[in-house]
């Protein structure tokens, strides 16, 4: 994708459909296995004594593989690219390589892992030939971590912007993406609300869950295009039943509020310049309140341009990268990964 596919000014509120004919047709061209073909199939396999008990995030490995974040275990779990375990990164605890609730994990090409995490603002460096290294974070905590060149690009939790450009050792360059301020300002909104960020070539482009607006910045912080096309089924979330939270029922009303409305599920950026945005909407259970049921993707051209939309897809998307990573299996089936191409015009 070229540094430039970005950065002119996107089309809003419009769509541009990959194939147009029949509706019949069009429904064809707008199914999920007309858009990408599945290039792979990892079924991941650990210990049956010692199971995943819930995946926060996974990125590829620059060799092939797998970082499996494990929040509930505390820990990183490294796989080969057939799904073999070839280690375990972590334990709980905050002493040097011990980490509490980990959210996100990168692998660089000369093998060091960094590793946010929520329980406080430090992030840590397993090294191949030398002890874990502590570095500090500046937020409250981090959520979400990716490469971008020669940087890295973490979320954090702050009152102002969101988002921060680092430098391999811990500096802070630069930061971006405040939060809007309702989402502080009304209600339950701040607890149910989620970012999602993803790379675009040398661009970083950004979403909080309760919009369907994606801003695009620069490796500076600078804010150089938006995306704010809908899908038509789209539903605005609204302010929660506050006349309620005293009542006996109160919990249970603010599931059933969650449910009511369209949330951004995931961000991924292609490398062949695609931007992928999946919604869905809230599923709580007694296990996570905060459980988000994916149905929906919308896909955009390096140009801006809506390619497709509604596309269905119930599976969770993890990353994107080389291909589309999505999480098609989990228990008490084996946690499963497939990886997805873009297919490009001629071949659909």
């Amino acid at each position: 994708m070229r540094a430039t596919s970005w950065r002119a000014p996107l089309l809003t509120g419009m769509t541009f459909f990959s194939a147009c004919g029949s509706p019949a047709e069009d429904a064809a061209a707008n199914r999920f296995d007309a858009l990408f073909v599945e290039a792979t199939r990892v079924a991941l396999r650990n210990q049956p004594s010692d199971p995943i008990a819930e995946i926060a995030s996974v990125s590829r490995r620059p060799g092939g593989g797998y970082l499996v974040v494990d929040a509930v275990s505390h820990r990183v779990l490294v796989f080969d690219g057939a799904g073999e375990l070839e280690r375990v990164l972590g334990r709980q605890g905050d002493g040097p390589g011990e980490l509490d609730t980990p959210t996100a994990a990168v692998e660089l090409p000369d093998g060091r892992v960094f590793v946010t995490q929520r329980a406080n603002p430090r992030m840590t460096v397993f090294r191949p030939d030398d002890d874990p290294l502590i570095l500090e974070v500046p937020g409250l905590y981090g959520r979400w971590l990716q490469e971008l060149g020669d940087h890295l690009i973490a979320g954090i939790g702050s009152r102002g912007d969101r988002f921060v450009v680092m430098s391999q050792a811990g500096d802070s360059l630069a930061s971006f993406g405040p939060l809007a301020p309702e989402v502080s300002e009304i209600p339950f909104w701040i607890y149910y609300a989620m970012e999602h960020a993803t790379v675009l070539g040398d661009r970083i482009a950004i979403n909080t869950s309760f919009y369907p607006g994606v801003r695009v910045f620069d490796s500076s912080g600078a804010l150089v295009d938006s995306i704010d096309a809908a899908p038509p089924s789209w539903v605005q979330a609204g302010p929660p039943p506050v006349d309620r939270a005293r009542t006996p029922d109160a919990q249970q009303a603010v599931r059933q509020w969650s449910r009511e409305f369209t949330v951004v599920a995931g961000l991924a950026g292609l490398r062949t310049g695609q931007l992928v945005v999946q919604y869905g909407r809230f599923d709580p259970s007694s296990q996570d309140i905060y459980h988000i049921q994916p149905s929906l993707l919308d896909v955009f051209s390096p140009d801006g341009r809506k390619v497709a939309e509604e596309v269905p897809l119930p599976h969770r998307i993890v990353s994107g990268g080389a291909a589309l990573l999505v999480l098609v299996g989990q228990p008490p089936d084996p946690w499963t990964f497939a990886e997805y191409e873009w297919r490009t015009p001629d071949a659909r």
